[in-house]
């Protein structure tokens, strides 16, 4: 079982599962060909397990932010437009901000790198 694990982890095919009331991000999904100042759409496909309460979606574009947004919560998949005014390379990352048990929470965070061009 445990190289089973090990292959999948490796394979990059694996996501841990959520405990209950937590929130666990999947995957970062966005469209290759992004231009500056035209909005993209990101999606965060993910698991809630038990009763969090999702509020907001937060981001970082390499070592820039958080910026956090609401946004579309629906079929286990969070949906937002962003709009990136630079032309660069970046590190984009996200995580979901949650209530679970009275607190608020992050959930895990996952990242692609972009590149936006003019």
């Amino acid at each position: 079982m445990k190289w089973l694990l090990m292959a999948s982890l490796l394979a990059g095919s694996f996501t841990l599962p959520a405990w209950a009331g937590e929130v666990r991000i999947k995957s970062l999904e966005v469209n290759r060909n992004l231009k500056v100042n035209v909005p993209y759409e990101v999606t965060l496909p993910y698991v809630l397990s038990g009763s969090g309460r999702i509020q907001q979606v937060c981001f970082f574009w390499s070592s820039d932010g958080p910026y956090c947004f609401g946004a579309d919560f629906n079929d286990k998949r969070a949906k937002i437009e962003l709009n990136t005014g630079r032309a660069s390379t970046y590190e984009l990352s996200a995580y979901i901000r949650y209530r679970s048990n009275g607190r608020q929470q992050e959930s895990n965070r996952v990242s692609k790198t972009i590149a936006v061009k003019r």
